[in-house]
């Protein structure tokens, strides 16, 4: 196996699946940021914070009121940009999806972790993009410590599933017990 063929897929985070108002508030919050880092002075840095702390208590508050909201999130398409694309080591499940090396694909996508109703409202219900749904496939270990997981598009699982899953059923697995493949 050569650790030399790799493919392309985008690292998004859980604010390219907010919704309007969500990311009104986001892009706020990231001004608000700029503005307490290019603050010199420590008394106006503290009325920053302050209201740093408003803003995030009312995403937080719309976030919540999401979360027993089971339709599919939709993703951002203008979080696919060219800084947003990583690399990936070829394995059993890029060949069984067919990915050519060197290629982009968007059957996958990594989702960094920053506000677990977002990922919780993903792991649940998926989210849309392009009119697809995308489904969590899976967290090692160390994505699990960096707060990372991984989507797939639902076609291509269901068309892979028996392959990655050696001919098991999910049922069959919870049954004895459950795995986390990798």
């Amino acid at each position: 196996m050569s650790l030399t063929k790799q493919i392309h897929l985008y690292s998004i985070a859980t604010d390219s699946l907010y919704d309007e108002k969500e990311q009104f508030i986001h892009k706020r919050l990231l001004k608000l940021y700029k503005l307490r880092k290019d603050t010199k002075y420590k008394w106006k840095k503290s009325a920053i914070n302050r209201i740093i702390k408003k803003e995030k208590n009312k995403l937080t508050k719309i976030l919540d009121e999401r979360l027993n909201d089971e339709r599919p999130r939709e993703l951002n398409p203008q979080c696919l940009i060219d800084k947003n694309v990583i690399s990936l080591f070829e394995s059993s499940l890029t060949r069984a999806l067919k990915i050519k090396t060197n290629e982009l694909t968007t059957d996958l996508f990594i989702m960094n972790v920053f506000f677990f109703q977002v990922f919780h409202n993903a792991v649940r219900d998926g989210f849309l993009y392009n009119g697809e749904k995308y489904i969590f496939l899976t967290a090692s270990a160390g994505q699990i410590r960096t707060k990372k997981a991984v989507f797939i598009r639902e076609a291509a699982y269901n068309k892979i599933q028996q392959t990655i899953m050696c001919g098991l059923t999910i049922d069959r697995i919870n049954e004895c017990g459950g795995i986390n493949p990798n």
